[in-house]
């Protein structure tokens, strides 16, 4: 079915009840801008095909049920404005490359279990309004440039 969408730019599947994964083939909608799936409960990856959304600007995956690693992947579309993954039972640690985002305008990765260092490269995001840690097991430090004005931790 996905295939028969090819010029699809906006999804928004948020507050329903929908179980089971989230799908890999939404990765191969290229021109995606904008994919809305929270307060749902998928659980399970969020696919790495994502990293392949080059367009895409905005996604919120929040309050759902994943449970598994943030893909290293998220930080390939290098126009993304806001990421929402907060509210999740995610494993591991923030991948560092999410400190590659150069566009990225709000991080929400807040009451998801994520552990491990922060990646102290997320205070040189000089474009970065939002940045949402708090309810995890992070350690570490975060390098506040000085012209990150716009910043609300």
């Amino acid at each position: 079915m996905v295939s028969s969408w090819p010029q699809m730019r906006f999804l928004d599947l948020s507050y329903n009840a929908l179980i089971g994964r989230i799908p890999r083939a939404l990765g191969n909608l290229t021109k995606f801008q904008m994919l809305y799936l929270q307060n749902n409960k998928f659980d399970g990856v969020i696919p790495e095909e994502f990293g392949d959304l080059q367009k895409l600007k905005e996604l919120y995956s929040n309050y759902n049920e994943l449970t598994v690693k943030i893909p290293a992947s998220l930080a390939n579309p290098q126009d993304v404005q806001i990421i929402n993954l907060g509210g999740n039972k995610l494993t591991g640690s923030i991948p560092l490359q999410l400190g590659n985002l150069i566009s990225i305008l709000a991080l929400s990765l807040d009451s998801s279990s994520l552990t491990g260092e922060t990646p102290p490269d997320l205070g040189k995001l000089h474009g970065l309004g939002i940045l949402e840690l708090n309810n995890n097991n992070l350690t570490g430090s975060i390098e506040l440039e000085i012209n990150l004005s716009r910043l609300r931790v």
